[in-house]
């Protein structure tokens, strides 16, 4: 996940702070508590007691509704020296499986998890990326919005370019 992500509170994490109706589990709860809409990834992990874990606690919290990133979140990265470093395609299309799984969840929010699951199971090549991400963009455009699925594919052409 970007460490410069800035995650705000939903209505729905909001009033589950209030009123602990869903149940959610003592370090989904903190992470939740932590989360401000000012302080980005890296501030929480200094937040938090212990960072273990909390990028995925804060990726589920995304996927299920109770934070969100802030619209300007997601910025086109440009390449780095990384990707020129003599790396293998394998290991830059998981690189970009990650950017891809931060870019659906800012996208789409509680509605991310099918996409979600579908780039984290692709196999470590671009070319299965690229099918993968086709089949994103119709499930978007199918059971989400067409606006939504237009902008997941603009946003996720952006980051394939650098592989």
């Amino acid at each position: 996940m970007d460490a410069h992500i800035v995650f705000y509170r939903t209505d729905k994490g909001a009033d589950e702070l209030k009123t602990r109706q869903h149940g959610l589990s003592q370090k989904q709860r903190l992470a939740l508590i932590l989360v401000d809409g000012e302080s980005d990834i890296d501030a929480l992990k200094h937040k938090s007691p212990t960072d273990e874990g909390l990028e995925q606690i804060l990726e589920s919290l995304a996927m299920n509704g109770y934070i969100a990133a802030n619209a300007g979140a997601w910025v086109a990265r440009s390449p780095d020296a990384e990707t020129a470093d003599g790396s293998t395609e394998s290991e830059q299309v998981a690189r970009a499986k990650d950017e891809l799984v931060d870019l659906a969840i800012l996208v789409l929010g509680d509605q991310a998890d099918r996409v979600v699951k579908k780039i984290k199971s692709s196999a470590d090549n671009k070319a299965a990326l690229l099918d993968t991400l086709q089949t994103c963009r119709k499930l978007v455009g199918l059971f989400i919005d067409e606006a939504k699925a237009d902008e997941l594919q603009g946003k996720c052409q952006a980051i394939l370019a650098e592989l």
